[in-house]
């Protein structure tokens, strides 16, 4: 038996509902809402992905800036290039908020002459751009990769244990 709906809104609503005998309003709530909870828990995952992305990549770029900042040790011997290197690592992994799951790799200077590889400054061969006569453009490679762990795997959208990684050149001189 339907009692009539005098004011509409949220208070008719449950007085349909409490007078609704037949339990048929109960069902499909409840159907209703598990379709709405099994769509929205992958969801919560996604977002927390490409949270973890945004955050890796601007940990790189704060590298980045570090690198931009710190160009004439990478351009120097052996040693100032290897703690150039690990500084712009620690970096990286403070300025992500993940410093025990970043794994960061600065890769090797490359140098450009428009788009010809050239010798970078500092190494043996090393010569100015003939075309232009100015010193070549210098670019760092890095990555930064961590663990993605979904809270819902079971639901087959991101697998356990997945790797994230982000990669970012940057010109540096």
């Amino acid at each position: 038996m339907h009692l009539p709906i005098e004011k509409k809104g949220f208070a008719g609503w449950c007085r349909l509902l409490l007078g609704d005998r037949t339990g048929a309003i109960a069902i499909e709530g409840a159907i209703a809402i598990s379709v709405a909870v099994a769509v929205m828990l992958p969801l919560i995952d996604f977002g927390q992905y490409i949270n973890l992305r945004i955050d890796l990549k601007q940990a790189l770029r704060a590298g980045g800036q570090y690198a931009l900042h710190d160009v004439n040790n990478l351009l120097g011997d052996t040693t100032a290039v290897a703690t150039s290197k690990a500084t712009i690592q620690s970096v990286v992994q403070t300025a992500s908020g993940l410093t025990s799951t970043v794994t960061v790799v600065v890769g090797k200077l490359r140098c450009l002459c428009g788009t010809t590889s050239t010798t970078c400054p500092g190494q043996s061969g090393y010569q100015v751009c003939s075309t232009t006569l100015v010193s070549p453009a210098v670019y760092v490679d890095m990555t930064a990769s961590a663990a993605f762990d979904p809270y819902f795997a079971f639901l087959g959208f991101f697998t356990e244990g997945m790797t994230v990684t982000e990669e970012l050149t940057m010109r540096i001189r």
